[in-house]
């Protein structure tokens, strides 16, 4: 397995307010995204934060002979965590107060070659099998609920004017909702977690041709993020990509 990640501040942000991270044990790896929000100083402090207390307290409960029901568990609590901690810290700070952050993380199972994922907002985790994109999470944002009850169609919540209002996100309230996933991974899949800043800007379709035509996760991450930038990098962009070559190494 190789896995890679890559942001940029795009091409019209003043700066970047995603964040990243990926980690590994014997057993597991852990990869995280969040995308900041609240105004520069701090949607960067809120995403920042995140990882931090996603990725420390995911590594510290993470054990071997757990179920898959046990680590839904961890991740529940994990951004439960976190969301008390932004909120907490914007409490007491006013520069702070309203920020938030999405997150979409996974736990790959080594053992059991199953991968869990939760999510938080709008940043989506992706699994690209036998030649097709599948979405796994869904998104907390007013568009995805018009298109569910069929108000909208798919091409029309891409350009929608109100597609960036999320509605669920860490650190915005006191009491947080994630959703949790499972599904098995077989040789030749490949896990994308990535922002906003990435499905704003390319279709699904071109998601997946980039995905395809890729050799290496993390050309193949630098190479989702240029095109995002050539369409015009409206946005922070993040993209983080395990590949499950079972003739790779088993490493990071």
């Amino acid at each position: 397995m190789k896995i890679s990640g890559l942001s940029d501040r795009g091409m019209v942000r003043k700066n970047n307010q995603d964040s990243y991270a990926f980690n590994e044990t014997d057993s597991f790896v852990l990869g995280v995204v969040c995308d900041g929000m609240g105004g520069a100083a701090a949607g960067n402090k809120a995403s920042a934060l995140a990882i931090r207390k996603i990725t420390e307290k995911a590594m510290s409960e993470l054990k071997d002979d757990l179920s898959s029901n046990d680590i839904k568990s961890i991740l529940r609590s994990v951004i439960r965590a976190a969301n008390k901690h932004i909120y907490d810290t914007a409490q007491n700070n006013r520069a702070y107060l309203g920020m938030g952050t999405t997150a979409v993380a996974f736990v790959y199972m080594k053992e059991k070659k199953k991968a869990i994922f939760v999510n938080v907002g709008d940043s989506r985790a992706y699994i690209m099998r036998g030649g097709e994109l599948i979405q796994i999470t869904e998104d907390h944002s007013l568009v995805f609920e018009m298109l569910q009850k069929g108000q909208i169609t798919k091409d029309e919540a891409r350009s929608h004017p109100n597609r960036n209002i999320i509605t669920r996100a860490i650190g915005t309230d006191e009491q947080i909702h994630p959703d949790t996933f499972e599904t098995e991974i077989s040789d030749k899949d490949k896990i994308l977690l990535c922002s906003d800043g990435l499905t704003n800007m390319l279709t699904d379709d071109e998601i997946l041709s980039i995905l395809k035509s890729g050799t290496d996760a993390e050309k193949t991450a630098a190479e989702l993020v240029n095109r995002a930038n050539i369409a015009g990098g409206a946005d922070n962009v993040t993209v983080l990509i395990a590949d499950f070559d079972d003739e790779g190494s088993d490493s990071l």
